[in-house]
């Protein structure tokens, strides 16, 4: 499953409205204090469900971040590896394993880890065969397993196509970051290599906190339901009981153990076309992401035959000022419970839509993980207990690293976290 996290502009200042106005309501403005133990921390939600996830299946690359790049133009690889290495020496997430202490898992941090950056020459074959073994390369790369309790939890990959010519291949557990995080980490190497290849030292802004605090100080917030009731009392009654399952048409039976054997299918708006359809939208007050969920719930009605359909989104915790520079696991879920019964007219869907998604989005900084603990939901291996599709609208965004071109490289590893994943790209 390709797991870019980048929200829509108009997704990001809405959930942005939410919580000011929620911060404002309350009268609270705490800060994020710097843990005393600058050696450990507990999991952050985020993580948490990422370890339950690899103590249930360990080292299962569905829950691989891999990302890649055609890279044009004369590389400096040392100067590269040596900006990988800064961002990992300022990032404490780039340098944390996950055991247990006293019972309970908990992240440590290393005071240093170098990583060289893996080069494969592939500048001696044909095109035809070069192509074809980078796209095996990329794959198997991007499905190598990571034990949790061993660094690195990032590897980085080159390929050599030629003199001016490579495709970068970062590959890192999701336990340490999100889509967002992936960005960040190219805007500081982007900052690094200029420095390195220019013969200047970087100097970039010292972050207030790491990611080890956050995760103390969401644990801290949110550790009782007292704390949280009213978004508990939300959620238990959107997802109530008798939750619906999904099932779709296959062509073959599902197996009693979700195996992740997926691929990734891209797909991109045209520009006229999101133009519509943003107008279609604004007639109902609806942003882009809201008329694309009500299409996909069309479509996932006419296959399935549901009128009652659970559709995950990604959201962030990155509600903070000081939580935005940083690289991290900020991810959470908000499952959009979704209602066509009645024969309702696209129009009418698009204010269905627009009241669930705005009703979600203002409950979301109960973390996912929090929901699940919180909140009773019946288990099944096959599948995933509260939604079985997900829905993601995204910008597209392409980093800058030095003066190299730089083009995004779409491979297949082979795997998914859901039954369908819908990414729209506009």
């Amino acid at each position: 499953m390709e797991k870019s996290l980048t929200f829509s502009p108009v997704k990001q200042a809405l959930r942005a409205q939410l919580f000011s106005r929620a911060s404002l309501a309350s009268g609270r403005h705490p800060e994020i204090p710097l843990r005393p133990n600058r050696e450990s921390a507990p999991l952050s939600f985020a993580q948490h469900q990422m370890w339950v996830m690899d103590q249930m299946a360990p080292g299962n690359p569905a829950y691989n971040l891999s990302i890649g790049f055609r890279l044009g133009g004369p590389l400096d690889a040392r100067a590269l590896e040596a900006g990988f290495n800064e961002v990992i020496k300022r990032h404490e997430i780039l340098r944390t394993t996950f055991s247990h202490k006293d019972g309970a898992p908990f992240q440590f941090i290393h005071p240093e880890l170098h990583v060289s950056i893996d080069i494969t020459e592939l500048e001696g074959l044909d095109e035809e065969r070069r192509e074809s073994r980078l796209r095996t390369l990329t794959s198997e790369h991007s499905m190598r397993p990571f034990k949790l309790g061993v660094l690195p939890l990032l590897c980085v990959s080159l390929f050599k196509l030629s003199a001016v010519e490579h495709v970068l291949l970062i590959n890192a557990h999701h336990i340490v970051a999100d889509g967002l995080s992936v960005q960040l980490l190219f805007e500081e190497l982007d900052t690094f290599y200029r420095a390195f290849t220019r013969g200047r030292e970087p100097d970039p802004p010292e972050l207030d906190i790491q990611y080890g605090d956050f995760a103390l100080w969401e644990r801290e917030s949110l550790i009782s339901e007292t704390a949280c009731a009213d978004q508990i009392g939300f959620w238990q009654k959107h997802l109530g009981a008798g939750l619906p399952v999904l099932d779709l048409p296959g062509d073959k039976p599902r197996p009693p153990l979700q195996s992740f054997k997926g691929a990734s299918v891209f797909l991109n708006v045209p520009g006229g076309l999101a133009q519509d359809l943003i107008s279609l939208g604004a007639h109902e007050g609806c942003t882009l992401f809201t008329t694309f969920l009500a299409a996909f719930q069309v479509l996932l009605q006419r296959y399935s035959g549901s009128e009652d359909i659970v559709i995950g989104t990604p959201v962030g915790a990155r509600t903070r000022g000081e939580l935005e520079p940083l690289i991290g696991n900020f991810l959470s879920m908000a499952p959009l419970r979704c209602d066509l019964s009645g024969n309702p007219s696209f129009i009418e869907l698009l204010r269905r839509s627009r009241r669930t998604a705005l009703d979600a989005f203002s409950n979301s900084d109960l973390p996912f993980g929090a929901m699940v603990e919180h909140l009773k939901f019946e288990r099944d291996p096959s599948r995933n207990p509260i939604f079985q599709v997900m829905i993601e609208v995204s910008s597209t965004t392409t980093p800058t690293i030095g003066e190299l071109r730089v083009n995004r490289f779409h491979f297949d590893p082979g795997i998914a976290q859901f039954d369908l994943s819908l990414h729209l790209l506009k």
